[in-house]
């Protein structure tokens, strides 16, 4: 998938499923959850919410925070997974 294509298919209220954001013993090794809040006009750019580790740094320094959605990451730590709707919600 592209990055295009990932950033006009996802929808705001969808779950982002993220991988290898740290080490685990299973599979799908799924260590992370995010909520797409969509896209910010002000800033130009996609936000994400969620929990924060004790490296990372959201736009409010909360322990749950917004984060800019890059979507597809090249290199790195935790890469996207995947992505859908939770049951139930349109």
């Amino acid at each position: 998938m592209t990055q295009e294509r990932l950033l006009s298919e996802v929808r705001p209220g969808d779950l982002l499923f993220w991988e290898g954001t740290y080490e685990v013993q299973r599979s799908p090794n799924i260590t992370h959850v995010m909520v797409y809040v969509g896209f910010d006009r002000a800033t130009g750019k996609h936000l994400m919410f969620g929990a924060r580790g004790g490296r990372s740094k959201g736009l409010t320094g909360n322990e749950v925070d917004y984060f800019e959605f890059k979507g597809l990451r090249r290199r790195g730590k935790g890469r996207l997974a995947g992505f859908g709707h939770p049951p139930g919600l349109l």
